[in-house]
């Protein structure tokens, strides 16, 4: 089991939280300091928290450290766990956060994949030569360039504005496939997954003025499913929309259109330390805290009016 689960993954990540292992699940946190002297709290990696084995959760949170206030994350949805097993373990907080989007790599794709996705692949590979890139982090340079133009697109902020430092990392990741669509010798697209054993998860993509031009992201996602499938992927997990992006709706309708399922992904918390969360929930209460917000001391300030 590798894919988000991986460790070189989890210390890609260190810029956002020092990475901390859970040695029965073989899943990994990301822990952040606290105000003053309230210790720290924990969050899964971005966007979903993956392990080896589900049932040992429990004992790994059982077993977390004293320092830790509370811990939260979203829950792989690909993963063999019930909605009754994650409110066991996270008994404050257990909600659907959100539907992702599956692909059934086991199935042709052309019994699922939308006739309008189809059409634009066939037109698209026309023009671009799809590759699998053996050494992604040689394309590093690139991939920053086309990102980064993402980031400005779309005003993406947060844990997804990856940086440079961060992606040098990401793109060494055992688990990391990368994909690049060429238009004669220049790269015009590239999308990244994560690997695990049955399971491809989507990445992140990024395209270039031409690539969007030239539709490259569909003749890319058609090579890339076709590829997993030919070495023995079960399934693609796409992932949902992206809530906070203005193209939100864009990327949830082409990803819907890959997709031959949907399932649910769940938001999950526990406090671990009632008393500091208590303190600290109230400390920031002037900050604007909401009351559906988990861990509550960590709500965005409210903008006051101008």
């Amino acid at each position: 089991m590798l894919g988000y689960a991986a460790e070189e993954y989890a210390r890609s990540l260190a810029e956002f939280g020092e990475p901390l292992a859970l040695p029965k699940s073989g899943g990994w946190l990301l822990t952040r300091a606290l105000p003053e002297d309230f210790g720290r709290d924990a969050m899964g990696c971005y966007p979903l928290f993956c392990c080896r084995d589900w049932s040992a959760i429990g004992d790994d949170l059982q077993n977390l450290s004293e320092e830790l206030v509370a811990v939260s994350l979203i829950a792989d949805p690909a993963a063999e766990v019930s909605l009754v097993e994650l409110q066991d373990c996270f008994s404050d907080v257990c909600y659907h956060y959100k539907d992702h989007y599956f692909a059934d790599l086991s199935c042709p794709l052309a019994s699922f994949v939308a006739g309008h996705h189809q059409r634009n692949a066939r037109q698209a590979a026309r023009s671009l030569r799809i590759e699998r890139l053996q050494k992604p982090a040689e394309q590093l340079l690139t991939w920053n360039e086309l990102y980064g133009q993402l980031i400005e697109r779309h005003d993406i902020r947060g844990q997804a504005a990856f940086s440079p430092a961060s992606f040098q990392q990401q793109l060494q990741v055992p688990s990391l496939r990368a994909y690049a669509a060429y238009q004669d010798t220049q790269i015009v697209g590239i999308v990244l997954w994560m690997v695990s054993e049955t399971t491809a998860y989507y990445h992140l993509a990024a395209y270039s003025v031409a690539g969007y031009e030239l539709k490259a992201s569909f003749a890319l996602f058609w090579h890339c499913l076709e590829d997993l499938a030919n070495d023995n992927v079960h399934q693609a997990a796409l992932g949902g929309g992206a809530g906070t992006f203005a193209a939100s709706e864009g990327l949830s309708r082409f990803k819907q259109g890959w997709s031959s399922e949907t399932r649910p992904a769940y938001f999950c918390g526990r406090i671990l330390d009632r008393v500091r969360y208590a303190e600290l929930t109230a400390l920031s209460r002037s900050n604007g805290n909401a009351l559906t917000y988990f861990p509550a001391y960590r709500a965005p300030a409210l903008k006051s009016a101008a």
